[in-house]
């Protein structure tokens, strides 16, 4: 190797749309220069190791204006590069993308509000990714949110960024609207609890045979009335309560209670109905045979 002279060697990361390369010269120091690029540096998003790679990713529907085409991702925990390099963007010419998350930093000022880390990347769409970090600032989110766009060969001018503002904030919407619904059904189906939802079971299979018996007690009683032959009535088939809500086993509970109360009021009464007779034809005999005694 000749005194004076130095040599380069390139290495270009593989991740698209980097925004630098890194030459590392001969003498062992490394130094990083700007790629010559139409497409703006990108703000790194935090490294989030700890995100769950089977997060709900919202989408929103799809903006098509002059055979350009723009979608929207967002996600309250995936990180950025995750989101960006999801195979929905991959034939997009533009992935404009923000994220925001709370910061450690924190104001000493009581009642403050709470801070954010926040970036954005064009991806080559000027301004746009500051855009859509605003739209995460006002509908007060945390997350990442991607903007893909698929270049129709049209110039579309300033309505274009609208049409990222609208992508963008429908996929927020759809999570807002989801975290609602499920906060809503979580509210109005209160958690069972197992012990209880058996301890019914049981108790309706028992409450079931009590009432079979004293339907047929009641039968029994009235054909004493009439001097009328009982006659069996079909076994009903067993209800399965085990798949039941526990809102509805306790609305059984009570229906049960109130058939058992019923049934033996019935059966009271003809008891009494029939004791009246008896002790009239008793004392009709006292009389005709009084007791000489």
């Amino acid at each position: 190797m000749n005194e004076g002279r130095v040599t380069l060697w390139v290495h270009v990361s593989p991740l698209p749309h980097e925004g630098a390369v890194d030459l590392l010269r001969t003498d062992g120091i490394a130094r990083t220069y700007p790629r010559m690029s139409l497409k703006r540096n990108r703000s790194r998003s935090p490294s989030d190791s700890s995100a769950v790679a089977a997060s709900k990713i919202y989408r929103s529907s799809s903006i098509e204006d002059r055979a350009s085409k723009f979608t929207a991702f967002y996600s309250p925990s995936l990180p950025l590069s995750a989101l960006q390099q999801h195979t929905f963007f991959s034939s997009a010419d533009h992935r404009i993308a923000a994220w925001r998350k709370p910061s450690k930093q924190r104001s000493i000022l009581p009642g403050a509000p709470p801070i954010y880390d926040t970036g954005f990347e064009d991806d080559g769409e000027t301004h746009a990714g500051k855009k859509i970090a605003k739209v995460m600032e006002v509908e007060n989110v945390e997350g990442s949110l991607v903007v893909g766009r698929w270049y129709g060969g049209i110039l579309l001018g300033p309505v274009r960024f609208k049409h990222i503002e609208d992508v963008a904030r429908e996929s927020i919407r759809k999570y807002k609207e989801d975290v609602t619904s499920s906060y809503a059904d979580k509210k109005a189906r209160p958690t069972e609890d197992p012990a209880q939802h058996r301890r019914l079971v049981g108790e309706l299979q028992r409450r079931d045979e009590s009432i079979t018996v004293l339907r047929k007690l009641l039968e029994d009683k009235k054909n004493e009335d009439t001097a009328t032959p009982s006659q069996s009535s079909p076994a009903s088939k067993p209800i399965d309560y085990s798949t039941m809500p526990l809102s509805r086993l306790k609305q059984l509970d009570k229906a049960r209670d109130a058939t058992i109360s019923w049934l033996l009021k019935q059966i009271d009464q003809i008891e009494k109905s029939q004791k009246v007779p008896a002790e009239d034809t008793h004392h009709a005999k006292t009389i005709e045979h009084p007791d000489d005694g």
